[in-house]
């Protein structure tokens, strides 16, 4: 029974391993909010027997980001992809010979981009992925159930509340001024009028 479990025990970690290397996206600042620019890695593992010789990042063209700017690496050649408008519909890289990325378990890269501005109506963005290999296939990371596409969250704006108060405090402080300085006015002409008054008694 021992025997059976330890079995089966070992069967399940062998057969899950590799569906735990998938193409997963960090956000190495703050979580990017939405409306803003933020700064996306990509961590790329390579699961095959051969070496990836480029990677396809696509973005999603009905999201209007207009700005991406790609980290540099050792070794790859980035690509930033257009359509109409200017709107960024992929990012790519390209290895230069030598520079592939190794096939097996043990080998990884992260490919880092920053981007907006990012959509402010969805919680989260999906970026799918493909990897080119050495041998002409291609391995497809696009939302299936073994191979999912990696996501971005997408927080709420910070802080909009607060820059509304300020800017209405600011625009406020103008008229606080000129009300100041007229009761100043008022209570010093006042005062010289009551003066001019009493020396006349006098």
């Amino acid at each position: 029974m021992i025997r059976f479990l330890v079995c089966s025990v070992a069967m399940f970690v062998l057969g899950t391993g590799t569906a735990v290397a998938h193409v997963t996206a960090h956000t190495p600042d703050s979580p990017p909010e939405k409306g803003g620019y933020g700064t996306v890695v990509l961590r790329v593992p390579n699961e095959e027997t051969v070496a990836t010789t480029r990677i396809e990042v696509t973005i999603p063209p009905a999201h209007g980001i207009t700005t991406a700017r790609t980290r540099p690496l050792t070794g790859w050649i980035p690509t930033v992809r257009r359509g109409p408008g200017g709107v960024v519909t992929a990012v790519e890289w390209t290895a230069r010979p030598g520079s592939e990325l190794a096939g097996g378990d043990a080998h990884y890269e992260d490919f880092g981009l920053t981007m907006g501005p990012l959509p402010s109506d969805v919680d989260t963005l999906v970026l799918p992925t493909t990897q080119f290999l050495a041998n002409g296939g291609t391995v497809a990371w696009n939302d299936q159930p073994d191979r999912p596409a990696p996501v971005v969250t997408l927080t709420e704006p910070s802080g909009a509340g607060h820059h509304g108060e300020r800017a209405a405090s600011a625009a406020n402080v103008p008229w606080i001024a000129v009300a100041s300085l007229v009761g100043l006015s008022v209570v010093l002409a006042v005062g010289g009028v009551l003066l001019f008054r009493r020396r006349e008694i006098s």
